[in-house]
């Protein structure tokens, strides 16, 4: 943000020498009036990780197109030698939630890994730009980027007989949103067997505790370190056995109404693929949804609040 000097706009405006045409005096009084003081700007950011100099472009049109903590201090955590030893992200098949601005997604390719960085679809071109000038030249695997609404049609377009994934990551999407639900659904359905979620995140309101219930009713969950009130985690799908008898109704339920359909050509794991394109929304309620209306319920939220909102 900067302001343009007074001076400067006088200079700007100023009327020509010897002119004394009222019509135009009145006309640069007029410009002079509607003439900004105030530029906004988008940030770009230095970071050093990898002993590699990383430019991120920010944004102000939404909360994705700035730089969260979690991100940072993912970053910091896996350059450190107990990074390496618990994430090993090497030719590993890797899908981030919640990309934003690409700095997690930069690191993450700079250190091999066979990356899909997903995000809504206002964001991806910031995203695609910032994880290209970091890394083009510098890359063992080229990047994916796609879309990705949470809860929705996940079988559709990340069918799980296809998209199979060794890691999953995850850095402060849990905030104060209305869709944790949707969320928890999407981590459920792309963390199978052999898969290991990484999710860093601060702890910032109730709601934030609520999820946390839910997802430890799914997940057995370790904390591998904290850095500046940011918690990073490691996490894998329960078994049967570890859940009890309601994961297994769970998961006997998701059998019965996924359809594997056929595999999506632009994002499969391990080739190459190009951005995905999120048809439009019907009003008939698909399997990811009904199983979003059940994780309403178990966060103390009705699913009316959800259409509301």
């Amino acid at each position: 943000m900067f302001f343009a000097p007074p001076q400067l706009l006088d200079e700007i405006y100023a009327p020509a020498p010897n002119t004394a045409n009222t019509e135009n005096d009145k006309q640069r009084e007029c410009m002079r009036s509607w003439a900004p003081t105030i530029y906004f700007r988008a940030g770009r950011e230095v970071y050093n990780f990898l002993g590699q100099e990383i430019t991120i472009q920010e944004s102000i049109d939404s909360y994705g197109a700035t730089i969260w903590p979690a991100a940072l201090a993912l970053c910091r955590f896996l350059e450190t030698p107990q990074g390496h030893q618990h994430i090993d992200l090497l030719d590993k098949s890797v899908l981030e939630l919640g990309a934003g601005t690409g700095l997690l997604s930069v690191v993450v390719t700079l250190l091999g890994a066979k990356l899909t960085a997903t995000d809504l679809p206002e964001i991806l071109s910031n995203l695609t730009y910032n994880l290209n000038r970091n890394t083009r030249g510098r890359r063992r695997h080229e990047p994916l980027v796609a879309e990705l609404y949470w809860g929705h049609k996940l079988d559709e377009f990340f069918p799980r007989s296809t998209h199979q994934y060794d890691y999953v990551l995850a850095t402060d999407v849990v905030y104060h949103h209305n869709f944790l639900a949707e969320l928890l659904v999407t981590m459920r359905h792309l963390c199978q067997p052999g898969t290991i979620l990484v999710w860093a995140n601060k702890v910032r309101y109730a709601s934030d505790l609520g999820f946390i219930d839910n997802f430890l009713r799914y997940f057995e969950i370790t904390l591998l370190e904290e850095l500046d009130d940011v918690r990073i985690y490691v996490a894998t799908s329960k078994t049967p056995e570890q859940g009890g008898d309601q994961v297994q109704e769970m998961n006997e339920e998701e059998e019965d109404n996924y359809d594997v359909g056929e595999p999506n050509s632009t994002n499969e794991t391990g080739n190459n693929a190009e951005e995905v394109e999120h048809p439009e929304c019907d009003d008939t309620q698909t399997p990811d949804e009904a199983q979003v209306d059940k994780e309403l319920q178990d966060l103390g939220r009705p699913a009316e609040e959800e259409e509301e909102g």
